[in-house]
């Protein structure tokens, strides 16, 4: 049971560890990399303004611009109220993605794939602490539920119960 508890103080240690120091200095890192997709975005509009027309420009610049708003809100939590968001806005969200896709310059497309695989490195950056957390009391409940299933459904016959009490050593009786 020490043992245990010492491996939950442990635990929250390296959690309080992670979410007070190490996950603001990371998302402050991507926050810094947003900063740049949105400069290379503007910097494309004034260079090649024919490869990126002004409607998806701003689509794009809200794009970035949004999720450096989210930045520190987005996590495997708010990922689960995701089915709740309005159709309206699915529909425009995923209007704006294949405009991106289907852009014919090559730089759109890889400022919106840039965009997409830091948004998934903040959603493991943001959910990293609650998984380091989680999985460790799940693996050990999983553990003990495995156990205990283990000895209600094969048990332990008596004879093995008797060949596990005789090889106990036995006490000696206290003499006055």
């Amino acid at each position: 049971m020490t043992i245990l508890l010492l491996i939950f103080v442990v635990l929250a240690l390296v959690h309080l560890i992670y979410e007070t120091i190490i996950a603001p200095t990371l998302r402050l890192r991507m926050k810094y990399r947003f900063f740049e997709l949105r400069d290379r975005t503007v910097r494309l509009r004034l260079d090649e303004p024919e490869a990126l027309p002004a409607s998806l420009h701003d689509d794009l610049f809200d794009a970035i611009d949004g999720a450096m708003r989210y930045i520190s809100g987005l996590s495997v939590v708010s990922m689960l109220r995701f089915p709740m968001i309005p159709d309206k806005v699915r529909r425009r969200a995923d209007e704006r993605a294949r405009a991106f896709d289907t852009s014919e310059s090559a730089d759109v497309r890889r400022i919106a794939s840039d965009l997409r695989s830091y948004l998934l490195l903040v959603l493991f950056i943001n959910s990293l602490g609650l998984i380091i957390t989680v999985v460790p009391i799940m693996a050990f409940f999983f553990t003990i539920q495995r156990n205990i299933e283990t000895l209600a459904f094969k048990g332990v016959s008596r004879g093995d119960q008797k060949a596990h009490l005789a090889s106990r050593p036995r006490r000696l009786a206290m003499q006055d």
